[in-house]
């Protein structure tokens, strides 16, 4: 009778995370294609966008945005964000696409006709800001170092420490003039890491700081 139990029992715990397990599947799947409808959205949106706009984004330009040799006030009143996420049409290449998301934080959106004074364009990347070195306490352990403290040990693993960041760039409309430029750093790379962890790198740098570095940024 005993074992009946168990095996009722067994046979209902499989059952339920076999349940979890589907419906996590599910919820995972439903994730990854809301995402990629929204990523499509932008891009029909972004294709929708005035010329001198598109011009600005598109990949034969990036050459000639250059951060500006002093930095001027950003007085965009109606303006537009972008991130980098580079697509392609038969004819052109762009390599920033209109972020929804961004633009809704900010109580901004492309209304056709509408007069915008400047877009911004975001762009995601991490800089090794120093190395991981062998722990002499144990095997396993890699210990996080600057570039300069690095200069002084002779054990360095090789294994890069790394911050993301999130540069701004603020372009006027329709001069397509960079005229103030930013930096949003993410967390600081973790102080140790196991052997066999190919390198070390702190977090994103939040929505939320982002949204706030940009309210700061623009003078209304």
């Amino acid at each position: 009778m005993e074992k009946k139990n168990n095996s009722k029992i067994m046979g209902i715990g499989i059952g339920i995370f076999a349940i979890i397990s589907i419906g996590l599947v599910a919820f995972i799947i439903y994730g990854i294609k809301k995402q990629q409808q929204q990523k499509e959205e932008n891009q029909q949106i972004t294709l929708t966008l005035p010329s001198e706009i598109l011009t600005i984004i598109n990949r034969k330009n990036h050459a000639n945005l250059k951060p500006p040799t002093q930095k001027e006030e950003v007085r965009f009143k109606n303006y537009l964000c972008f991130q980098a996420h580079p697509f392609f049409t038969d004819t052109e290449a762009y390599l920033h696409i209109y972020d929804s998301e961004m633009n809704e934080r900010l109580n901004q959106a492309y209304i056709p006709g509408a007069t915008i004074d400047g877009i911004i364009l975001s762009d995601m990347g991490t800089e090794v800001v120093g190395y991981y070195y062998k722990s002499s306490t144990a095997d396993d352990i890699i210990n996080f170092i600057t570039g300069e403290e690095n200069n002084r040990h002779t054990d360095s693993s090789g294994k890069e420490a790394r911050k993301w960041y999130r540069s701004l760039m603020f372009v006027t409309i329709p001069e397509g003039s960079v005229i103030y430029t930013d930096t949003i750093w993410g967390s600081e790379p973790p102080n140790s890491i196991k052997s066999h962890e190919v390198a070390g790198t702190g977090s994103y740098p939040a929505d939320d700081e982002v949204v706030k570095r940009i309210r700061e940024i623009i003078k209304h």
